[in-house]
């Protein structure tokens, strides 16, 4: 206004402008929150997508992950599962994948991975974003036992899959005998004869007069069989020149390959060193005779042998803590099967590890003594057991890989 200018004449005026820049200030700070409020709600839906591909790929690893399957058929289960949550791998824009063990972190292959990509257009958010944003998520989940397991017969369909014989008695109150066979008699106990811890059976049980199976848990008719607990080991191969294996009287032997295999002479002392012995061909013990291995020791059958232990041996063994047998005492390779470990006759075997012998039938008789380790397995295709055996799984501290039923259990 003029200095001459009356009052009534510019007021009006200067009021109408103030209400009017006003007005222009609101539209554009309400256009400035709706603009934000947009971004929000995007950035709101992208972190809901991202819970939802979190959510299923935590469905999809545990269900991948659950006993008995294969790397390939988790990979299906896998992106199967996440495909019925809407995670479709390979439809708009969707990439689904099954790794075990995973890509990151410090996991075996009892863990196992699933990702879950997709590509979402950056629409609001484009001025922050120099393309397409894609969110990626991860689950890990690990296989954790619900239970100790000491004796395991592999085998999936044969009848008496593990058999206890008359008078005998399973001392194993602290951990499973445990039958993957579907057979109905998966595990048969013979007269007079006790089972005195859990079990538990893919398959049925038979029992005969006056049996005793006491113990929990129970599982008979179970489902799910139970991993091989060293099925992912690669076991060594012999690239060693022959050594002499035939002992008599008090003698030690280091670790090598025995390609006429191991005999030892009635009433000889045996002192093995640590390391691994790969034997061919025979493993014969004599009457009375003592096998000591305590350091770290792991017999490994390097071909099909014949296996005689008579009467009165004492074996004391303790698996290695590290290297490719850590945790077993006793092994076989793979390609062996259909061979017997018999132990019987008053024979003493104190095994610090796994006898783990998976193509194979154990077969132990005649009063053998199995009491004095803490943590002793037995892993075979059958069990053919008619002693009184004593085992227990206190395993810290050695390398022993547990059997035992296994539930997936997310850890990433």
């Amino acid at each position: 206004p003029r200095p001459d200018q009356p009052t009534a004449q510019w007021l009006p005026r200067l009021v109408r402008d103030q209400r009017g820049a006003i007005a222009i200030q609101t539209v554009l700070l309400l256009g400035v929150l709706l603009g934000f409020a947009a971004l929000g709600l995007e950035i709101s839906m992208l972190f809901a997508q991202e819970r939802r591909m979190q959510g299923a790929a935590d469905a999809a690893v545990v269900s991948a992950r659950t006993l008995g399957r294969t790397q390939s058929q988790a990979t299906i289960e896998a992106i199967a599962l996440a495909g019925s949550l809407g995670f479709r791998n390979g439809q708009d824009t969707v990439k689904v994948t099954y790794s075990s063990p995973p890509t990151i972190g410090n996991y075996d292959l009892s863990a196992g991975e699933v990702t879950i990509e997709k590509t979402f257009p950056a629409r609001l958010l484009a001025p922050f974003s120099s393309g397409p944003i894609t969110v990626k998520v991860r689950s890990i989940a690990s296989l954790q036992s619900a239970s100790p397991g000491c004796l395991l017969a592999l085998n999936p369909t044969a009848a008496n899959a593990v058999v206890i014989r008359n008078n005998s008695a399973i001392s194993n109150n602290s951990c499973e005998l445990v039958a993957n066979s579907t057979s109905s008699s998966a595990l048969y106990v013979e007269n007079k004869s006790d089972v005195l811890g859990p079990i538990y059976l893919v398959g049925g049980i038979v029992r005969q007069n006056n049996t005793v199976v006491t113990g929990t848990p129970q599982v008979i008719n179970g489902g799910a069989p139970v991993d091989d607990p060293y099925a992912q080991v690669t076991l060594p191969t012999n690239q060693q020149t022959c050594k002499s294996g035939t002992v008599s009287g008090t003698q030690t032997l280091t670790a090598g390959y025995f390609c006429n295999g191991i005999t030892i002479a009635n009433n000889s002392r045996l002192t093995l060193g640590p390391g691994v012995y790969f034997i061919d061909s025979v493993f014969s013990v004599g009457r009375n005779a003592t096998i000591t291995g305590t350091g770290g020791v792991t017999l490994l059958f390097n071909s099909a042998p014949s296996v005689t232990i008579a009467n009165g041996v004492t074996i004391t063994l303790t698996a290695p803590l590290s290297g490719p047998t850590a945790g077993m005492a006793i092994a076989t390779q793979r390609t062996i099967v259909n061979s017997t470990f018999a132990i019987n006759n008053n024979a003493t075997v104190v095994v610090e590890g796994a006898i783990y012998l998976p193509g194979w039938i154990i077969s132990v008789s005649g009063q053998v003594i199995t009491a004095g380790a803490n943590c002793t397995q037995m892993i075979a295709d059958k069990l053919d057991l008619g002693s009184n055996i004593s085992l227990k799984t206190d395993c810290a501290g050695t390398a022993v890989k547990p059997i035992g039923r296994s539930k997936p259990v997310l850890v990433r």
